[in-house]
């Protein structure tokens, strides 16, 4: 499976974001660091991704800021790790 776009679409909006991953898709097993653009997110957002097939799958109302790992389950579902802040 290879992942072709990731999107973003900010609370309050209706446009996606250009495809995060430009032009080189990301292959299945490999990791990827994002510059997602957090100075400029202003809260929840979906998240979409586009496979090698063209395929979308969107998730909803993701806590963006607060996440620092994305990965897919193998249900094709993501699994996230949330920024642990201290007390």
């Amino acid at each position: 499976l290879k992942i072709k776009g990731i999107y973003l679409l900010q609370t309050g909006t209706d446009k996606w974001s250009e495809n995060i991953l430009g032009n080189d898709p990301l292959e299945k097993g490999k990791r990827r660091y994002l510059d997602i653009g957090r100075k400029s997110i202003l809260g929840l957002c979906n998240l979409k991704i586009v496979d090698g097939s063209g395929k979308e799958k969107i998730w909803e109302r993701l806590p963006i800021l607060e996440i620092f790992s994305i990965k897919f389950n193998r249900m094709g579902d993501i699994e996230y790790e949330r920024i642990k802040l201290s007390s």
